[in-house]
C-alpha cells in the first residue's frame, strides 16, 4: 500500500483481493478519516472469480461480461477502481460499467465468494 497527499486528499492504492475477504478492515479505516481507497489490478488479482457461477448469473442478469460485474462490485463497495488498458474497446467496457448497480444481494453474494 502506498499514501500520496495532495491538497489534504489522502488515496491509498491497493492490490484488492477476494482472498483477503475484499480487505474489508482496511477499507473501514479509510472509510473512518475520510481516506480515498483504490484498487489496482481489481480484476487480474482477483481473475480466478471470471468463471465463477455466482459472478457469472448476476452478469448475465445485467448482460454484461464477470469482468464488468467486478469492477462495478468494487465501486458499490466505495472503492475507487484503477484500470489500465490500451485498448480502447475495454476502455468502453469499463465506462459501461457506470451504466448500472448491483443490488445488496449481487453485493454480498460476490463478497461472501471469498
Amino acid at each position: 500500500s502506498l499514501f500520496l497527499s495532495r491538497s489534504h486528499v489522502f488515496v491509498l492504492l491497493c492490490f484488492l483481493g477476494a482472498v483477503h475477504r475484499w480487505d474489508k478492515a482496511l477499507r473501514s479505516y479509510c472509510e473512518n478519516r475520510g481516506i480515498l481507497y483504490q484498487a489496482v489490478s481489481l480484476v487480474r488479482v482477483n481473475s480466478y472469480l471470471l468463471e465463477d457461477r455466482d459472478v457469472l448469473a448476476i452478469a448475465q442478469r445485467h448482460n454484461t461480461t464477470s469482468a464488468q460485474i467486478l469492477i462495478r462490485f468494487g465501486m458499490e463497495l466505495g472503492i475507487i477502481p484503477v484500470v489500465i488498458t490500451p485498448v480502447h474497446s475495454r476502455m468502453e467496457e469499463i465506462l459501461d460499467t457506470l451504466s448500472f448497480k448491483l443490488d445488496e444481494t449481487e453485493v454480498k453474494a460476490i463478497e461472501n465468494i471469498a
